[in-house]
C-alpha cells in the first residue's frame, strides 16, 4: 500500500496533472459557451467555479506534498499556493473581459473560486497533519 501511495505521489505525475488541469481551466474559461446546453439552475456556474478551483488547488498541493515528503510540509507554502490559485482565477477573469467579446468579468466567480481555494486550503492543512503523524509513526 505504501508503494502505491509513493507511486501516486510521484512529482512528475502530480506536476503533469496540475499543469494539465490548470490549462484545462484556462481553456474552458476562455471558450465560447453558446453551444452548451442550458441548465435551469441560475448560479450553476458558481458551483462549477467552486469545484474547479477546489480541484486546482488540491492538485497543486498534491504536487507540493509529493516534492516535500522528506523535507516536511510548511503551512506558509500551502498559503502561497492558495494565494497563487486565487491570483490565477482573478487573472482569468481579467482575460475574459479583455481578450473576449463573449465573456465578462464577474466578481461572484472570483468569490466562488476563492471559496474553493479556501476549502482546499483547510483540507490540505488537515492532510498535512495526517502526513506528519504518518511520518512520525514510521
Amino acid at each position: 500500500m505504501q508503494k502505491l501511495i509513493k507511486n501516486l505521489l510521484a512529482p512528475r505525475l502530480t506536476l503533469s496533472l496540475a499543469i494539465l488541469y490548470s490549462l484545462g481551466i484556462l481553456y474552458v474559461s476562455l471558450m465560447r459557451t453558446d453551444g452548451l446546453p442550458k441548465v435551469n439552475f441560475n448560479q450553476i456556474d458558481k458551483v462549477f467555479h467552486f469545484v474547479a478551483y477546489l480541484g486546482l488547488t488540491k492538485l497543486w498541493y498534491l504536487y507540493y506534498i509529493s516534492c516535500n515528503l522528506k523535507n516536511g510540509l510548511k503551512k506558509k507554502s500551502f498559503l502561497i499556493i492558495g494565494l497563487l490559485a486565487i491570483a490565477f482565477g482573478i487573472l482569468i477573469e481579467i482575460f475574459q473581459d479583455v481578450m473576449t467579446s463573449y465573456r465578462t468579468i464577474d466578481s461572484l466567480d472570483v468569490l466562488a473560486n476563492t471559496l474553493g481555494v479556501f476549502t482546499a486550503y483547510i483540507l490540505a492543512l488537515m492532510l498535512r497533519l495526517r502526513v506528519q503523524n504518518f511520518k512520525s509513526n514510521e
